[in-house]
């Protein structure tokens, strides 16, 4: 099997059902899961505005620095023991700092989970800080300003989460410009729910590195040529987009916009709550989409070409792969 990264992974996201319950129960959270999330079975709600109200409200859970240390120590040890060798986590600060927890603390403790992982299964994972789209401008550059005051080395990011039908892309182009002038890597939920307009004219405004899904640009031709030519990466969820949308694997445009040239990579967006890792979106892309070992390694080496990740990182990220 080709070792998987995944440049696309909600922090929040990867609580499996069992993870719920045991922080429910240690901060004291009640929450009645026994009618939308059961193991080894996806989230139940009933559409997109659903399933973001309930995952705020699972994401009630996690309280503690501790919490935040465990999450992303427990996902990485996981999926490094079915071959993923790369994550980035999307980890939104502002639902902790609503629990009273600094914004330095929650990235130390991040960091502490990830580095353990590293120690003792040899996977690698970095942060991309994101801001709350429909939380508003305002709040977007707040967390900018402050990312780019702390330099915290575990975050090489920065990114748009949320409600990408709210606010324009000029309305974050000063969070992006400070983000993207301190050296982090920029990316935003774009192309999911909006246009091939949209998408463009984020990369564009906020001058991005990388998309998050951006697979409504298939509906315009000419604009997937220019995201092929600016080598702009696709952060490609098959199961979310399946779940959230209804876009079966097998007629997903993912093939499309691979063969059309564009830097697709595959991620798993929220592994916890879809019942799905890096590994198993490798597996559906082969059975469904149809990829072969050679495509499905070019969407590797993509992975890690637009990796936000050191570069010392992507030279032992690249030893890993297959010899060609």
């Amino acid at each position: 099997m080709t070792p998987s990264l995944d440049l696309h992974t909600h922090l929040r996201g990867t609580m499996a059902p069992r993870i719920v319950r045991y922080l429910s129960k240690k901060n004291r959270v009640n929450l009645n899961l026994s009618q939308i999330f059961e193991d080894s079975e996806p989230l139940k709600f009933a559409d997109f505005q659903d399933f973001l109200e309930t995952y705020d409200m699972l994401g009630r859970v996690v309280r503690t620095t501790d919490d935040l240390r465990l999450l992303s120590y427990e996902y990485l040890k996981r999926v490094a023991q079915e071959g993923t060798i790369y994550v980035e986590f999307m980890h939104s600060p502002t639902h902790s700092m609503e629990n009273g927890i600094e914004l330095e603390s929650q990235l130390d403790a991040i960091q502490a989970g990830i580095k353990a992982a590293r120690d003792e299964c040899g996977i690698i994972a970095t942060v991309i800080a994101t801001a709350v789209r429909h939380a508003g401008p305002d709040a977007a550059l707040e967390l900018s300003e402050s990312l780019v005051s702390l330099q915290h080395p575990v975050v090489s990011g920065f990114g748009l989460t949320g409600n990408e039908l709210a606010f324009t892309a000029q309305d974050f182009a000063g969070p992006f410009y400070l983000a993207r002038r301190a050296g982090l890597g920029c990316t935003a939920h774009v192309g999911e729910w909006g246009s091939a307009d949209s998408v463009i004219e984020a990369v564009r405004t906020l001058e991005l590195d990388r998309v998050g899904h951006g697979i409504n640009v298939v509906s315009d031709p000419a604009i997937v040529d220019v995201m092929a030519r600016l080598e702009v990466g696709f952060e490609i969820c098959l199961t979310s987009n399946h779940l959230l949308k209804g876009i079966g694997p097998a007629i997903h445009p993912v093939r499309e916009l691979f063969q059309r040239g564009c830097k697709v990579t595959l991620a798993t967006d929220d592994p916890g709550y879809f019942a799905t890792t890096p590994n198993k979106e490798y597996r559906l892309a082969e059975r469904e989409a149809k990829f072969d070992i050679k495509e499905i390694e070019a969407m590797s080496l993509n992975a890690i070409d637009v990796a936000f990740c050191s570069s010392e990182d992507k030279d032992l990220l690249r030893n890993m792969m297959p010899a060609t």
